[in-house]
């Protein structure tokens, strides 16, 4: 069952509390370049959830996927 937590803090708090969380993983995989960005868009994308019409009060998954580029 969902908390409601991406309803009761502000879309940047719960932003912040997930990157707290993931940032050492992500950073290890993917490198660092690209973590405010990803989580600036993620911010927005949380915003738009909020907004749109068919938002729901409980969050009970997430589901984020993250591709790596390979240069060379």
């Amino acid at each position: 069952m969902g908390t409601g937590l991406l309803v009761t803090v502000p879309s940047e708090v719960f932003s912040n509390r997930l990157r707290s969380t993931l940032e050492g993983i992500i950073t290890k995989h993917f490198g660092g370049d690209a973590m405010e960005k990803l989580f600036n868009r993620f911010t927005k994308k949380i915003e738009m959830a909020r907004n749109h019409p068919r938002f729901k009060a409980k969050v009970d998954d997430m589901l984020v996927v993250l591709k790596r580029k390979v240069i060379g």
